[in-house]
C-alpha cells in the first residue's frame, strides 16, 4: 500500500449520513459601507461552508460591516449556528460589525434555544401583529 493512502474506511461516516438538502442560494447586496448576504435555503453539515466561504471572502475584501439576512432559512442545525457564531467572533476581534436581520422564526427558535439569543441578536422578519420591520440588529462585542 502507498503510503499516506487510507487503507480501510470505516463502514459508517458522518458524510454519508448527510441527507441530501436543497442547495444554499447566496444573494449579495453590496452598498456603500456594507454588504448584505441573503441566504436562501437550509444552513446545514452539507452546505454550511457555502455560507462560511462567502462570509470569510467578504471579510477578506475588506468590508468592515456584514449582514446576513435570514428571512429564507427554514432550517438552521448547530454547524449553520457554528458558522454565524464564528463570523460574529471574528467581527468583534477585528473590531468589524455582524449583523444578524429579519430572522425567520425558525432561526429565531434555535437561537433561543441554544441561548445563542443572548450572544447573536436577531430582528424578526415580521414581528407579532405587525408588518415586517427594516430593522438590522447588530451583533457587536
Amino acid at each position: 500500500m502507498a503510503a499516506g493512502r487510507i487503507a480501510h474506511r470505516p463502514p459508517f461516516c458522518l458524510e454519508s449520513a448527510v441527507s441530501a438538502t436543497s442547495p444554499l442560494d447566496l444573494s449579495i447586496l453590496p452598498d456603500r459601507a456594507v454588504v448584505r448576504v441573503a441566504p436562501r435555503g437550509e444552513i446545514d453539515l452539507a452546505n454550511r461552508d457555502v455560507l462560511d466561504d462567502q462570509l470569510r471572502e467578504l471579510w477578506d475584501a475588506g468590508w468592515r460591516h456584514v449582514v446576513v439576512e435570514l428571512s429564507e432559512v427554514p432550517f438552521l442545525d448547530s454547524s449553520g449556528l457554528h458558522v454565524l457564531a464564528a463570523h460574529h467572533r471574528r467581527a468583534v476581534g477585528a473590531g468589524l460589525r455582524f449583523t444578524l436581520a429579519d430572522c425567520s422564526p425558525q432561526v429565531l427558535r434555535v437561537l433561543a434555544l441554544t441561548g445563542m439569543d443572548q450572544v447573536l441578536d436577531c430582528a424578526p422578519a415580521t414581528p407579532a401583529g405587525g408588518s415586517p420591520v427594516p430593522r438590522l440588529w447588530t451583533s457587536t462585542g
